[in-house]
């Protein structure tokens, strides 16, 4: 059973834009740090995107692999995200990640900003991972409970506990902020091996706070942050299929 709808799906992409949360468009600058982690990493000729936002990373994938699929369960986000996409060789599907049913395997999967949005991810991450190519590596971006803002936050009394979910959170369908420890778990747990840890951007402050520093400054937080995967505001993370490590070994 599908665990959205494709209403549900619309109503949190609706709450995200109408409180000015950013982390949908394709400006974002936490996605234009999570291509430049996957531009050398990211395999082809199949990939698979779960989950396209208005499109930055979808359009990003066109014009760099010859054949993308790429699902959303939101109709509204499917249409924003065909305006941004001017390439044709992206294979569009409306569906939730549980309904989908691929008819070849991929040779990366990207699943970004999308676990935290799912209440029970190691099912879907059991599927997800029987749909890699022998070999093939699936890529996972998530929230890091243990970054720098939220220790930051959490000295300041916004929140309890380093993965307490925040008003925002709640508001934008998170079911958990993940740290190293528990997202290795639920990956284990699929029968999938992180094969490469690191983070994504060394973030001080809130979005809103962020969001319009100058482009050096955000260069300067992710270069230090790459010293401090561990403190950076995502998880970045590959894995493989458990056969197909053992293959490898």
């Amino acid at each position: 059973m599908a665990e959205h709808t494709h209403e549900n799906l619309d109503q949190i992409a609706a709450s995200m834009k109408g409180a000015d949360d950013r982390s949908l468009s394709a400006q974002y600058y936490l996605l234009r740090y999570g291509i430049r982690m996957l531009q050398p990493r990211l395999a082809g000729p199949e990939i698979l995107e779960l989950g396209c936002g208005e499109g930055g990373m979808t359009r990003w994938l066109g014009e760099n692999f010859p054949r993308v699929t790429t699902v959303d369960g939101s109709p509204a986000l499917i249409e924003q995200a065909r305006l941004a996409v001017t390439t044709g060789n992206v294979d569009w599907r409306c569906c939730t990640f549980e309904e989908f049913e691929p008819k070849r395997r991929f040779d990366s999967i990207l699943m970004s900003r999308i676990l935290e949005h799912i209440e029970h991810p190691v099912p879907l991450l059991r599927r997800v991972a029987g749909w890699l190519a022998p070999g093939a590596r699936l890529y996972i971006i998530v929230p890091n409970a243990h970054s720098l803002n939220r220790r930051i936050g959490q000295a300041m009394g916004m929140i309890q506990r380093l993965d307490e979910l925040t008003e925002r959170d709640r508001r934008v369908g998170h079911f958990r902020v993940y740290h190293k420890a528990t997202l290795d778990a639920d990956l284990r747990a699929a029968g999938l091996v992180p094969v490469k840890w690191d983070g994504i951007f060394l973030k001080p402050l809130s979005d809103a706070q962020v969001q319009d520093w100058p482009e050096g400054l955000l260069d300067a937080f992710w270069k230090v942050g790459r010293d401090l995967p561990e403190w950076c505001t995502e998880i970045y993370v590959e894995s493989q299929a458990a056969l197909a490590r053992g293959n490898d070994a």
